[in-house]
């Protein structure tokens, strides 16, 4: 009977150290790690490892936001990080939640190859505050939380021993005078000539292109059309006069005498009519009286 109460003994020693460790081993651990918040909506870290690095060695920055998701709607989070003069390389982001409170890590591996992230004389690099955006439930408008960066320590691949040794050479000499295979006036007069032909060429292209020719003959054929006959008449028998030509400044005010006696004018066109068919050719100061009073006509009929 006693070894038999001793086995079963036995057995429920080793089955309580089974269930032991298949608790233990079964255990969240993460619950130790669980974030928390003492009142406060939002809480952040940060954090670059290493602290310290060797110029041209990649740094990972860690961000840590950590809010109350009861009251702070979870798609307003977002964290903007500027790491000047470090340049970002990769970014991974990750989300817990523990009974209401979120948790996001966000690592960034930075880079730096430029004369920015040489060692500075205080031996540490600092970068802008990032902003965290954050949009509470109780309230219309987001708020915005500034986060704190911890300097980084950088130094230099080359110490001062690795310097010593070094000598800079250098060597004076006279140039040789300077030489053109042309001379440079033939290059500038070449270049003027060549110039004004392609202006030349460009607007003779230009006038055909436009055909500036019928242009200017339709624009005054139209200028014509607007004038009246009355005036047409009037502007050959001032044409034909300037010039001096005898026999068509007779015809010219024979015509002007034809287009006065439609508007009424008797007086007029007789004068015009005498004028052409005097023994004296016609010249200027003998028109000019008739073609003022004509331009009276024009003026009136314009009204």
């Amino acid at each position: 009977m006693r070894p038999r109460l001793a086995l079963a003994v036995a057995g429920a020693t080793v089955a309580a150290l089974v269930v032991a460790v298949v608790l233990l081993l079964g255990r969240d651990d993460s619950a130790g790690d669980a974030p928390t918040l003492r009142g406060e909506l939002v809480s952040t870290a940060t954090s670059f490892e290493p602290r310290a690095h060797l110029f041209g060695e990649p740094v990972t920055a860690r961000l840590e936001v950590v809010y109350d998701s009861t009251r702070i709607e979870p798609d307003s989070v977002k964290a903007t990080p500027r790491f000047d003069p470090y340049t970002i390389t990769s970014r991974t982001e990750s989300k817990e939640s523990f009974d209401g409170i979120t948790r996001v890590r966000t690592e960034y591996v930075l880079a730096c190859l430029t004369r920015r992230c040489l060692a500075p004389k205080s031996g540490f690099l600092e970068v802008p505050r990032t902003r965290v955006e954050y949009k509470p439930t109780a309230l219309r408008d987001p708020l915005i939380a500034s986060v704190d960066w911890p300097p980084v320590r950088t130094a230099s691949r080359i110490g001062s021993n690795d310097l010593e040794g070094l000598e800079l050479l250098a060597d004076v000499r006279d140039l040789p005078p300077v030489s053109y295979r042309v001379a440079p006036s033939t290059v500038t007069s070449v270049g003027y000539a060549l110039a004004v032909l392609l202006g030349i060429a460009g607007l003779f292209l230009l006038t055909r292109a436009l055909a500036l020719p019928a242009l200017a003959a339709s624009a005054l054929a139209r200028r014509r059309a607007r004038l009246s006959p009355l005036q047409r008449a009037l502007n050959l028998v001032r044409r034909s006069t300037e010039r001096g030509e005898r026999a068509d400044s007779r015809r010219a005010l024979e015509r002007l005498a034809v287009e006065l006696r439609q508007t009424e004018e008797p007086d007029l066109a007789r004068t015009a009519t005498q004028l052409a068919w005097r023994r004296r050719d016609p010249s200027g100061p003998t028109v000019e009286p008739l073609s003022d009073e004509v331009e009276r006509v024009i003026a009136e009929e314009a009204r």
